[in-house]
This record gives C-alpha cells, structure tokens and sequence, in this order.
C-alpha cells in the first residue's frame, strides 16, 4: 500500500486547514440552523476546535473541487461574451462573494447569484446515503432544513452588502457516491426562510453574555446527530451535549 503518497496527501489538507485558521469573531452564514452551543463556543468563548480527521478533510477538499469547478464554469461563460473584460460589478453573476450582516455579527461567502434573474444557488455535495434521503423513493427534503436556513442568510447578506433582492433560490445537489456518482439535482427552496434565518440568529444573538445556551434537542443540538465527538468539535468542552456517554471514559 502505497502510504506515502496517502500521508502526503494527508499533510497537503492539514497544512490547507491550518493555513485557513484564524480567530472567529463572527457568526459563519454557512452554519446556519445548526447547534447553537457551537456558535456561542466559536465566538463568544472562542474554544479551540478539535481538527478534523484526515477522511473528514478528504470529503471536504472533493466538495471544494466541485464548488471550484462550476464556479469556474460559470466565469468562462461570462468571459466569452466579452474575451478581455476583467471580472465587473455589472456581470450577470455574483460568485464566491463575501456577505455579511452587521446587525447580527455574521459573515459568509454565497455560491452563486444571478443578478439578471434574481437566483440565488447554493452547491452541496452529498454522498449516496444522504442523497437517498433526499431524492429516493421515500425522500425528504426537510432532512436539509439548515440548507434552507443557510439560504436564506444568504439573501439577508446580499441585501445588506450589495443591496440587491433575490426572487429565488436553489440547492443544488452533487452526488459523489455510488451508484450514479456525479449526478446533479436542484431543489428549490421558498422564499419564507429568509424570515426563518432571521428568527433564528435572531435567537442566537441572545446569547452573547457569560449564559451559555442551553442543552436540548431542538436547539443544542438541533439534530440529534450533531451530537458526537465526530461531527463536533467542540464535543468534550461541551460535556457531551446530549450524549455525555459518548464521551472518552465515559463520563
């Protein structure tokens, strides 16, 4: 097995990471509608978060590659209506531009919007299990509730920071599992939850003090999954969330 070439790998994502590091001081647009302990141990107490695994950081960099590449696509579409023109404020799209809203000490980085039609779009990618659940005979959509939230932050940054409204939205759903790895989907997604993202930080910006929020299905955690030393990484300082067996030693 050829683990050097695997180690390297491993050591180009780490160093990637770390690179990328830095003190959060806001809120990450991209979070939305999940636990809202984890926002308050980013930001507020500002815990160092335990590092992901090196299979964590594989999935990642391949949901990276995919973003990059039809981003990319997207440019050289507006390229080729005019050749020498260098990336404008009046182009058609907006792509991997940073949002914020002050108000409520958030910040993130939308997908892609299209100011001719108002469509804002939003890349995922999934793997087969969690693309089975959205899209299989008995599929869900509302398993991609924070999706929807994320979504709908988006639009509020988009107003704020460059004052432009948004009609609609999107998901747009990559397969990178098997079988029919690499298929695309769209979801739309309805307007009502720029409200429900407003409600929700909303509710998170209430805990700004020395009160942490507390522990309950719903909330912190608002998934049951989220609540495991592999998905969080601030499971221990957390205490475990509602899961403290799942805590080394079992405490």
């Amino acid at each position: 097995m050829p683990n050097d070439i695997i180690k390297a790998y491993d050591d180009l994502l780490q160093t990637k990471r770390q690179e990328r590091a830095h003190k959060q001081e806001n809120y990450h647009a991209s979070s939305a509608g999940m636990c809202m302990r984890k926002h308050y141990f980013a930001v507020i107490e500002c815990v160092e978060q335990a590092p992901p695994n090196a299979l964590s950081l594989r999935r990642m960099e391949l949901g990276t590659v995919v973003h990059n590449e039809i981003q990319s696509a997207l440019e050289k579409e507006e390229r080729k209506k005019e050749p020498k023109k260098e990336r404008r404020k009046d182009d058609d799209y907006l792509i991997e531009e940073r949002v914020a809203i002050k108000d409520l000490n958030i910040s993130g980085r939308i997908d892609i919007f299209n100011r001719r039609t108002k469509q804002l779009t939003d890349i995922k990618t999934v793997g087969g299990y969690k693309w089975q659940k959205l899209f299989g005979r008995y599929g869900d959509h509302g398993t991609v509730e924070n999706y929807k939230l994320q979504l709908g932050t988006y639009v509020m940054g988009l107003q704020e920071t460059f004052n432009e409204s948004c009609k609609q939205l999107f998901l747009l759903f990559y397969k990178l599992g098997d079988p029919k790895a690499g298929d695309m989907r769209s979801l739309s997604v309805p307007m009502e939850y720029v409200g429900f993202a407003q409600e929700y930080w909303e509710k998170v910006n209430e805990y700004r003090g020395d009160v942490r929020p507390p522990i309950g299905l719903g909330s912190s955690p608002a998934e049951s999954w989220e609540c495991s030393p592999k998905w969080c990484p601030f499971f221990s300082h957390c205490g475990g969330g509602i899961k403290p067996e799942l805590l080394e030693g079992g405490k």
